[in-house]
C-alpha cells in the first residue's frame, strides 16, 4: 500500500487560525468604539467652550447683559436641540442671539426619545437681571464623566447625574433644572 502525503492544513489548524483572527478583530473593534465615544465627548465639550466664548462676546457687546430667555421661563422653552417630548418648534431661534458670535451652530447628537431616560439637549438659564447664566449639556450618553473637565462637571442640574455645564459665576453653577434661578 502506498499512502500519499497531502500538503495542507488540518481542520484543527484552520479552526485555531480562524479563532485567533476573530479574537483580534473583536479587540480592534472595541478599541475603535472607545475612540469614537471619546471623540464624541470631546466634540460636546468643545461645543460648550464655543458657547461660553459666544456668551462672553454677547455680554461685552450688550451692556453687560446675557441673552434673555426667548419666551416665558420653563424647561421646554429653555432647551434647544432637545430630544424626547419636545417638538421641533421648541428649538426655533434658541441660539439666534448668539448667531453673530458662532461660526457653526453647536448641536447635540440625539440619544433617545426622552431627555430624562437618555435624551439630550442644551438647557439655558439666565438670572432675571441677565447678569448670570448657566448652560447645561443634558446628555446621558457622555461615555465617561471623567472626560468632562473638572470645572465643567455639573452635579447640581439633576440629582444623581453628572453633566457638563458652563456658567458665569459660582452662584450660577449651583442652579438646577427647575424653573427659576
Amino acid at each position: 500500500m502506498v499512502f500519499s502525503q497531502s500538503r495542507g492544513f488540518t481542520l484543527i489548524e484552520l479552526l485555531v487560525v480562524i479563532s485567533i483572527i476573530g479574537l483580534l478583530s473583536s479587540v480592534v473593534l472595541s478599541s475603535v468604539n472607545t475612540a469614537r465615544k471619546k471623540a464624541a465627548d470631546s466634540k460636546h465639550i468643545q461645543a460648550l467652550n464655543q458657547l461660553k466664548r459666544a456668551m462672553e462676546l454677547y455680554y461685552d457687546n450688550n451692556g453687560g447683559l446675557y441673552p434673555p430667555l426667548p419666551v416665558a421661563n420653563g424647561f421646554a422653552n429653555n432647551c434647544w436641540d432637545c430630544t424626547g417630548g419636545f417638538p421641533v418648534a421648541f428649538d426655533a431661534g434658541r441660539l439666534a442671539a448668539l448667531a453673530p458670535y458662532l461660526s457653526e451652530r453647536p448641536q447635540v447628537t440625539p440619544t433617545a426619545a426622552n431627555i430624562w431616560t437618555g435624551g439630550s439637549g442644551y438647557y439655558y438659564k439666565v438670572s432675571t437681571d441677565q447678569k448670570d447664566y448657566k448652560i447645561t449639556l443634558a446628555h446621558r450618553n457622555i461615555s465617561n464623566t471623567n472626560n468632562i473637565p473638572v470645572p465643567m462637571r455639573d452635579t447640581a442640574f439633576a440629582s444623581g447625574y453628572t453633566y457638563a455645564a458652563i456658567y458665569s459665576s459660582d452662584a450660577a453653577k449651583g442652579w438646577d433644572w427647575t424653573l427659576a434661578p
